[in-house]
């Protein structure tokens, strides 16, 4: 290995034949693709439903939004995402006098329960995190000080045991006081599962990893590249993005630090070796390009 990059003490070990899971049932997203545009009518109507808002959406780029005079409620036309908020109550600098959040506790149970009533299938997420969103206020002439105003409950997915990663894959739900929601973020691609595949071995991708041009004009004694985990798992695209397949890859949590910077990052190696035409033949990914490293 080169003296540059300095690696963790235990590696994982490679998962050998792994499950590919498809992240989409759809060749395309084209106007003239008739099975999905009625797909996309049938999520649009569920959703006015569910979340009570009716009227005609507009077209913003990959999504369809509803909003009505305090909420709104975006339809992401690329993947089975969507993005709920009440304006009138989300992001708010306070809260009333005597008011009181939900405890971590109970506000686990709301999130759950609010889910399932918007037929929000949660069998592949699990709670990763609670955590508070807090304003700083000053009132008069006294210092500013942080004020709890919501609580966030945060998920993430799974599939095959392990972790799916981007920003394609979570859930946050929020509430302020008197447990009322403000806010439910759904970001994901309902999985359908696909032939297994051979997995590169970790050594195979941090030599892939430590091969990357951006690491060629580095000199030990000036630079160094600490590894601190690696991990195996899926790759989620954002929502706005078309994605065929759950990608998998080893991702790779680094620090570059030479004598004037410091630069903490994530990368990832794709898990499956084909080459950009294999990988566009097998569906594996949306854009070749992206097959090797990203």
């Amino acid at each position: 290995m080169n003296e540059l990059f300095k690696l963790p003490k235990q590696l994982p070990k490679s998962p050998g034949k792994i499950p590919m899971f498809r992240a989409t049932r759809f060749s395309s997203m084209s106007s003239r693709d008739e099975k999905y545009q009625a797909a996309l009518a049938r999520r649009l109507r569920a959703a006015q439903r569910s979340f009570g808002i009716s009227g005609e959406p507009t077209f913003e780029g990959a999504r369809l939004v509803l909003r009505s005079e305090n909420e709104s409620l975006e339809i992401y036309q690329p993947s089975d995402s969507l993005w709920w908020t009440n304006h009138g109550l989300a992001y708010q600098e306070k809260i009333p006098v005597g008011a009181r959040l939900p405890d971590e506790a109970r506000a686990r149970k709301l999130s759950s329960a609010l889910l399932e009533g918007h037929n929000i299938d949660i069998a592949l997420a699990s709670v990763r995190s609670v955590t508070f969103v807090e304003a700083d206020v000053q009132e008069r002439n006294a210092k500013p000080h942080s004020v709890r105003t919501a609580i966030d409950i945060n998920y993430g997915f799974a599939l095959a045991d392990h972790p799916v990663m981007g920003p394609g894959a979570k859930i946050k739900v929020t509430f302020t006081c008197d447990d009322t929601p403000t806010q439910l973020i759904y970001f994901w691609r309902v999985p359908a599962k696909a032939p297994a595949a051979g997995a590169i071995s970790v050594t195979t991708a941090l030599e892939r990893f430590m091969r990357d041009p951006a690491f060629f004009r580095l000199r030990n004694k000036e630079a160094s590249v600490e590894i601190h985990k690696v991990t195996f798992g899926y790759y989620a695209m954002t929502p706005t993005e078309f994605q065929r397949m759950y990608v998998p890859v080893w991702a790779i949590d680094v620090t570059c630090q030479t004598r004037e910077l410091r630069h903490d990052f994530r990368r990832y190696v794709v898990a499956v070796d084909k080459s950009p035409e294999d990988a566009k033949l097998a569906d594996a990914v949306a854009n070749p390009r992206v097959c090797r490293m990203f």
